[in-house]
């Protein structure tokens, strides 16, 4: 993709919506022992199997009754809202009426917009999501009960702003009735590990994938590599390296983070796969069927650009969609600004989020501009996104004279490349959730890891951007 020197927003995505999801395990030993290592994932895989089992027969039904069930199809939505509210309780065992509620109070709030015809009406429900969010949070404050439900409202609360765009913008003629709605909403292919899905998408199962030995292969390989990516995150890592360099410890501690996030990701595109939902966006893959997160992309980055779109893919197309295409009448920046600001605000009142979030997007934009006035200063292929070059090595989206062919380019590259991977374990390291969140309110008690760190990460951009004014002048 070419790119004209000004910075798109189309390159980032930055959110994660499997925060509800967390495993803790307290009694991990710092010394490399093969027994205890056995044990743990003797006790994670009996967890992991039976609630991959019971995620993935529930959307079987659910495919069974909505592909060749004969059934009316009030009855077929209403399935698909019971068998949602049921996948639930596989994950949380309180506070799953806060999931009926966020439904019918945003159903209710977009029934009010259609009747006194606001124009703005996504906007709207953004507000009206956000203050929902926080007001539920607040109530459940003292409890753990709003930390298992923040992925299943992070999920209804995107479902109900894209039908907000979806009828302004004459996509839907109007809003679904309340048993198209709720089946919507409570969807067990996605309602409590994601991802999110357009209500067209949801409405066109019924011609979705017929299943077969390749769908098949697709939900195996996808709930193998969740299971292998939360044995990482639970035993192996916190076994096989122990407590001593600082860096070292806080590399461990993020990219433990990341394996609980791509287990999160596997694991709810092989229920996305068997429920017969069918993509044919960016998220598609001929390996995977579905694919969510992109591993390779942020554990060997060319730039944070990659990082941030390949974190979250479905994530990103919404935010892309319907944020900040929606914003961008107020200017790029600003529509930046308060995309990064209504995407932290979605996932609740976690000051640590919010600042990684708020991070991000400024490292993300800083090295945007530096890497691309360096690109555009030495001729050479240095850009935050990869240059295509065709079959003798030229460079054919922006014609640099200087390509990766050369040493000295890929010197350049494979430099931004493990700053990228540092700022990763700086960024990461405050999104630990091993640590207790009782303080989450706290905004001291929730940057004093960075302080920890002396603030390394935002010295190093701001470093960055430094050189970026010097450079432009």
């Amino acid at each position: 993709m070419a790119y004209k020197g000004s910075f798109y927003y189309d390159d980032y995505d930055l959110d994660h919506y499997d925060d509800s999801f967390e495993y803790s395990y307290d009694d991990q030993l710092p010394s490399f022992e093969l027994s205890d290592i056995l044990s743990c994932g003797s006790t994670v895989l009996k967890q992991i199997l039976k609630q991959i089992s019971y995620l993935l027969v529930i959307n079987l039904i659910y495919r069974v009754i909505r592909q060749t069930v004969s059934l009316p199809e009030f009855l077929k939505h209403l399935s698909s809202s019971l068998l949602g509210w049921l996948s639930t309780f596989i994950f949380f065992s309180t506070g799953n009426f806060y999931v009926l509620l966020l439904n019918f109070a945003s159903y209710g709030f977009l029934k009010l917009l259609q009747i006194y015809q606001v124009k703005r009406q996504g906007l709207a429900t953004i507000v009206f999501q956000i203050i929902t969010i926080f007001t539920c949070e607040i109530i459940e404050r003292e409890t753990t009960t709003w930390q298992n439900l923040r992925g299943s409202a992070l999920i209804i609360s995107m479902k109900a702003i894209s039908l907000a765009y979806d009828i302004t913008s004459n996509k839907l003629n109007k809003l679904p009735s309340i048993y198209e709605y709720t089946g919507y909403m409570l969807c067990p292919a996605n309602l409590v590990l994601g991802p999110f899905v357009s209500f067209l998408t949801y409405k066109h199962m019924a011609k979705g994938m017929r299943f077969s030995i390749r769908h098949f292969l697709h939900v195996l390989v996808n709930s193998f590599l969740s299971i292998v990516f939360i044995f990482l995150s639970a035993c192996f890592l916190n076994y096989l390296i122990a407590d001593d360099a600082r860096f070292i410890v806080t590399y461990r501690d993020a990219f433990i983070f990341r394996c609980s996030h791509y287990f999160v990701s596997f694991m709810s595109a092989a229920a996305l796969l068997t429920s017969g939902i069918e993509s044919k966006d960016r998220a598609s893959s001929d390996i995977f069927g579905y694919q969510i997160t992109r591993p390779l992309d942020i554990e060997l980055p060319r730039s944070l650009v990659p990082v941030v779109i390949s974190w979250n893919i479905p994530i990103h197309l919404w935010i892309k969609n319907y944020v900040f295409e929606n914003l961008k009448r107020y200017g790029k920046f600003k529509a930046i600004v308060l995309t990064y600001l209504i995407s932290s605000s979605l996932h609740g009142l976690q000051i640590q989020l919010a600042a990684v979030l708020l991070s991000i997007g400024i490292f993300s934009y800083v090295e945007f501009r530096l890497r691309n006035l360096l690109a555009e200063i030495l001729d050479a292929c240095v850009n935050a996104n990869k240059c295509v070059l065709d079959e003798k090595g030229c460079c054919i989206t922006k014609g640099h004279e200087y390509t990766t062919r050369h040493f000295w380019v890929k010197l350049i590259n494979f430099t931004f490349g493990i700053f990228t991977v540092v700022l990763l374990a700086y960024l990461g390291v405050l999104l630990d959730t091993s640590v207790d969140n009782q303080n989450q309110f706290s905004f001291y008690s929730n940057l004093k890891k960075w302080y920890d760190l002396n603030f390394f990460g935002h010295i190093i951009v701001l470093i960055w951007y430094m050189m970026y004014l010097i450079a432009k002048n």
